[in-house]
């Protein structure tokens, strides 16, 4: 791998660590269409991804991520040598969905704590559908991997991700003290425009 992709991809990762606390060991959720891509590609993804990341990197996927290539399989007719096989290597998170196979809605179900100061584990995600890839820029804070031209990428902040790495920037900057005068001068403003009499 060239060492300016490299560069990129390790300030990419530094970025979503200080802005959002996703670190090594990362967690990586996969589904079929990458998988379905590194198969066309020859492309092994438990040894490109780690290399890429230069880091330990636990890949999984879901159930919902599963059904839905057996059921395009089983529609088209499909060999389950591609994508299916690769999948399968994977452990499986759990996910609790009344029907399986809507693979946006189960991974964001994962990577929704991303942007919150929480102890539940944060994901990264990989994938080549561009709903799902335009679903984790909006949400912020999602490392998305991919494949271009057969060359394993991730993706730089989005716009989003990067809004709310600037707000948290900010509000980290303001002192406790001054947030308090803050909150209280906006509090007596509230009180004046509502006609309310402000005891000093």
């Amino acid at each position: 791998m060239k060492g300016k992709r490299l560069k990129n991809v390790q300030k990419t990762l530094l970025f979503y660590k200080l802005h959002f606390g996703i670190d090594a060991p990362y967690r990586l959720l996969v589904d079929g269409t990458l998988c379905n891509t590194a198969y066309s590609n020859h492309i092994n993804l438990a040894e490109q991804i780690p290399k890429l990341f230069q880091a330990h990197v636990r890949i999984f996927t879901t159930k919902c991520a599963i059904s839905e290539v057996e059921g395009l399989q089983a529609r088209f007719g499909v060999s389950r040598g591609t994508s299916l096989s690769i999948l399968h290597q994977f452990p499986v998170i759990p996910c609790h969905h009344p029907l399986a196979g809507n693979v946006k809605d189960c991974f964001s179900s994962k990577y929704k704590y991303n942007t919150q100061d929480t102890d539940k584990n944060k994901f990264c995600v990989g994938t080549q559908d561009q709903e799902l890839r335009e679903h984790a820029r909006k949400s912020g804070g999602v490392p998305i991997f991919t494949l271009k031209s057969r060359v394993p990428c991730v993706e730089p902040p989005s716009d989003y991700s990067k809004s709310l790495a600037e707000k948290q920037t900010v509000a980290k900057a303001v002192p406790e003290h001054s947030k308090k005068v803050i909150a209280g001068i906006k509090k007596d403003q509230g009180a004046e425009e509502s006609g309310e009499i402000v005891k000093k």
